[in-house]
C-alpha cells in the first residue's frame, strides 16, 4: 500500500463511528468507568477538563533508586479482528521530556502485544512484538498517533504521514488499549501530558473502496 493510500486511511477515523470498538473523547470531568482501576491519587495528579485527560504530575515510586515515575490506564473493549485503525490524539507540553505511549493488545487479559506508538523521551517510538524503531520526535504539541493494521503489515502514522511500516507479527484481534505515562525523577520542571481522543475502529469499508479505486487510477496512469 503506498503512502497516499495509507495517509488517506488515517485522515478519516470518523467514518467508522458506527463500528467503533472503543472511543473516548474525555468529555465531562472524570475518567469513564471503562478505564479499569486507574492508579490511586498518590501515584499521579490528573484532571479531565476541556475534553482532555491532563496528567500534570507523576508521583510513583519517587524513590532515590528509581530514575523515573510512571502511571498507566487500560481499557478492554469488544475485539476488533482483522484490519483495524487505532488513533490516539495526544501530546506533551514544551517542558515535559517524558514518555507517553498507547499500546494495543489482544484479548484474554491483553497478553498478546500487537503494537505501540508514542513519545519515548527524546524519541518517537513505534513498536511491535518483535521490533522497536526510534525516530527524531516532532516539537512539543498535540498529534494524531495512528496504528493501522492492514493485511500483514502495521503502518505507523503521525498526523496522517507515514513514519514506518512493520510486519504484523501478532494477528490477534485488538481488544485492549493501554496508555502509559512516564517522566524523569527527580522531576526537571513542570510539564503535562494531554490525551484528547482514543479510538479503535475497523477501517471504513467505503473508504477502502475509494482507496482501491484510487490505486487502480494510479496504475492506469503508469501504463
Amino acid at each position: 500500500m503506498n503512502r497516499w493510500m495509507i495517509g488517506l486511511l488515517a485522515l478519516w477515523p470518523g467514518l467508522a463511528l458506527g463500528q467503533v470498538g472503543f472511543f473516548d473523547h474525555f468529555e465531562g470531568n472524570a475518567l469513564l468507568p471503562h478505564w479499569n482501576q486507574p492508579p490511586p491519587s498518590r501515584h499521579w495528579e490528573y484532571n479531565v477538563s476541556n475534553s482532555m485527560l491532563n496528567v500534570t504530575h507523576l508521583l510513583w515510586p519517587s524513590h532515590p533508586k528509581s530514575s523515573s515515575n510512571s502511571a498507566g490506564i487500560w481499557a478492554d473493549f469488544p475485539p476488533v479482528g482483522g484490519d483495524f485503525q487505532a488513533v490516539g490524539r495526544m501530546g506533551r507540553g514544551p517542558s515535559q521530556p517524558g514518555y507517553i505511549e498507547m499500546f494495543l493488545n489482544g484479548p484474554a487479559g491483553g497478553t498478546e502485544f500487537i503494537a505501540g506508538f508514542g513519545f519515548s523521551g527524546s524519541f518517537l517510538v513505534a513498536q511491535t512484538a518483535r521490533t522497536t524503531m526510534l525516530f527524531p520526535p516532532p516539537p512539543a504539541g498535540m498529534y494524531d498517533f495512528t496504528i493501522l493494521r492492514s493485511g500483514g503489515d502495521i503502518h505507523f502514522l503521525l498526523d496522517g504521514q507515514l513514519v514506518v511500516t512493520l510486519p504484523a507479527v501478532v494477528g490477534a484481534p485488538a481488544a485492549r488499549i493501554t496508555l502509559i505515562f512516564l517522566e524523569p525523577f527527580p522531576r526537571p520542571g513542570p510539564g503535562a501530558f494531554h490525551v484528547d481522543l482514543i479510538q479503535v475502529v475497523p477501517p471504513p469499508a467505503s473508504l477502502v473502496v475509494l482507496v482501491l479505486s484510487g490505486l487502480g487510477l494510479l496504475r492506469r496512469r503508469r501504463r
